[in-house]
């Protein structure tokens, strides 16, 4: 049975359908992409128990799960996508691998001068599970505020308690619960990223998304990082059987940033055809 796959059309910034339909075209893949719709039913796209690999959004493949039409290769949701599960097995590999800890959003409240006291001016957060209820981002400008003479404690905490829910407005998507999970830890100069696809233990394409401290999409990548992705392919473990690697240059050294989800990630300048080309092979093969 040959796999198919279903793209979402408005998924990502950069125009992810875009790069995939020639790809698709060119490998004669059965493929179709379509807009996503809250109380879509997506029905009349593949017959009954396809096999069908998505692309999209992460509320793009819970809807296209929830309805059960069809095999879907790759997803397992995303539990395993979770900081706290892969820094278990990832955690000597990690950018943020010492002088971090999880705690809820709520505790992070509650204790932010101890935060400060341990981070000084600055520190990072993001969410700990890999539904991105935010994006990951720096927490800055609490030093004057933590340490002016003038402000009683009360007025401290309530200053920098003001710039950490600004920050995470900006980032956020929606409202967040006290009960989110974070991970907190200091700040870090990053100076180049690059996204990585894994299928089966191989790595099967790669890209620069990042260079500078702005995004930068182009092909070429360094191959420090990429034999970096290709130690994460062979661990033992896994997330799920395909998944990607984000890694990123910081002070001279590689990192992984962190590992992501193969359906809802976007390729940036991945080869498209050698990510389809892959997956629908090793789909294949299973069936």
């Amino acid at each position: 049975m040959k796999a198919k796959w279903l793209i979402e059309s408005d998924s990502f910034w950069w125009g992810q359908p875009n790069r995939f339909t020639p790809a698709l075209e060119k490998l004669k893949v059965d493929s179709k992409i379509i807009k996503f719709k809250p109380e879509g039913d997506y029905q009349d796209h593949f017959e009954k128990d396809s096999i069908v690999i998505l692309k999209g959004s992460l509320e793009f493949v819970k809807q296209i799960e929830k309805i059960g039409r069809y095999k879907l290769a790759f997803w397992d949701g995303i539990d395993k996508f979770k900081c706290s599960v892969y820094y278990s097995y990832y955690g000597e590999y990690m950018a943020n691998g010492h002088n971090y800890f999880f705690l809820s959003l709520g505790e992070l409240r509650r204790r932010i001068q101890e935060i400060i006291s341990r981070y000084g001016n600055d520190f990072f957060i993001r969410p700990d599970s890999g539904g991105k209820e935010f994006t990951g981002h720096m927490v800055d400008n609490l030093m004057a505020t933590a340490f002016d003479p003038e402000l009683t404690i009360k007025e401290r905490k309530e200053l920098n308690l003001t710039v950490l829910n600004n920050k995470l407005k900006k980032y956020s998507y929606g409202e967040i619960s006290p009960e989110e999970m974070v991970l907190i830890t200091n700040s870090r100069k990053i100076d180049e990223e690059y996204r990585f696809f894994v299928v089966d233990r191989e790595v099967i394409a790669g890209s620069t998304y990042m260079e500078n401290g702005s995004h930068e999409e182009k092909p070429e990548y360094p191959k420090e990082a990429f034999e970096l992705a290709e130690r994460i392919a062979k661990i033992e473990w896994r997330p799920a059987v395909a998944f990607t690697v984000d890694v990123c240059k910081m002070y001279g050294i590689y990192k992984v940033l962190e590992i992501n989800s193969f359906n809802c990630s976007d390729i940036y300048a991945c080869d498209p055809e050698a990510i389809i080309q892959k997956a629908s092979e090793y789909v294949e093969r299973l069936v």
